[in-house]
C-alpha cells in the first residue's frame, strides 16, 4: 500500500481510535442486575423481621409453665399484686430434710456485766476503771481455726504444735460512753474449759490475725478483735471470759462457746 492510501472499511466494523458501541449497553444491565438484587435482600430482611417467633417449648408445656410460676413465687413473692401461694409440697417429699432456725432480725439487746454466762451471741457493758463504757458482743467463734487467716491473705502461716490446736473468738466493740479507750481489750481473755481450768491467750498468735492494730477508740465508734488461743487437743473449752479488770465480777463477763 503506497503512502497516502486509506485500508478498506468493513462496514459496521469500527474504526482504530473509535469506542465500541456494544460496551455503553453493559452498563445499564449491570445496573439492572444490582437493583434487582438489593430488592430481594430488602425482601428477605422484611420477611425475616415481620415473622412470627417460634414458639419456646415450655410456652406450650402447662406443667412446665405451672412449676415455673410456682418458683417464681417463691422467690419473688412481691411480684404478685395479690400472692398466692402455690400448692403446698408434700411433706412426704422432704422427710428427712434439716431445719434451720431463721436468724433474729436484730441481736439481743446488752445487758450488764457480771449477770451470769450469756449465750454465745450475747452482749454486754463493760465499764473500765476510768470512766469507760464498751459494748462488746461476740461475733465468731472459730474452733478450731486453720493456720491461714482467710481474711488477711499477708498473714503468716500459724499451725499448732503438735497434739494442740488454735481456737478463735472474735468480739465487737464499741465505745458507748463518753471516754475514749484502746481497742486491746483481749490482754484479759481467757477460755474456760470442761475441766475447770481457764487458759489465756496467746498474744503472738492474736497479734497476727489482727487486721488493724490497737487504737484509740472515740465515743460512737467501733472494732473487732481476733483473740487467739492454742489449746490441747484433749481440751473441751466450754466458756469464754473477757475482763477489764481481772477479779471484780462488775468488769468481767463469760460467754458460752458450746
Amino acid at each position: 500500500m503506497t503512502r497516502g492510501e486509506r485500508t478498506p472499511v468493513t462496514p459496521g466494523e469500527p474504526q482504530q481510535g473509535e469506542p465500541s458501541k456494544a460496551a455503553p449497553r453493559r452498563r445499564p444491565m449491570v445496573l439492572v442486575a444490582g437493583v434487582v438484587a438489593a430488592a430481594a435482600g430488602i425482601t428477605a430482611v422484611a420477611t425475616y423481621i415481620h415473622r412470627a417467633p417460634e414458639a419456646e417449648p415450655y410456652e406450650s408445656d402447662p406443667a412446665a409453665v405451672a412449676e415455673f410460676e410456682a418458683r417464681l413465687w417463691e422467690s419473688s413473692p412481691w411480684l404478685y399484686a395479690t400472692p398466692v401461694p402455690p400448692a403446698a409440697i408434700d411433706p412426704a417429699t422432704t422427710a428427712g430434710a434439716p431445719t434451720v432456725n431463721p436468724r433474729p432480725t436484730s441481736p439481743p439487746p446488752a445487758v450488764p456485766a457480771g449477770g451470769g454466762v450469756l449465750p454465745s451471741d450475747g452482749a454486754v457493758v463493760l465499764p473500765g476503771d476510768s470512766g469507760e463504757e464498751m459494748t462488746l458482743r461476740v461475733i465468731r467463734i472459730a474452733n478450731p481455726v486453720g493456720p491461714f487467716d482467710p481474711r488477711n491473705p499477708h498473714a503468716p502461716y500459724l499451725p499448732p504444735r503438735l497434739g494442740y490446736r488454735h481456737i478463735e473468738v472474735v468480739v465487737e466493740i464499741r465505745n458507748t460512753g463518753a471516754v475514749p479507750f484502746l481497742s486491746d481489750v483481749e490482754k484479759y481473755s481467757r477460755i474456760v474449759g470442761k475441766d475447770g481450768r481457764s487458759y489465756p491467750h496467746d498474744p503472738e498468735l492474736s497479734a497476727t490475725r489482727q487486721l488493724q492494730n490497737p487504737a484509740r477508740l472515740d465515743p460512737g465508734s467501733w472494732t473487732e478483735r481476733e483473740i487467739v488461743f492454742e489449746l490441747k487437743g484433749e481440751v473441751d473449752p466450754a466458756r469464754f471470759r473477757l475482763s477489764t479488770h481481772p477479779g471484780e465480777a462488775g468488769q468481767t463477763q463469760e460467754w458460752q462457746l458450746t
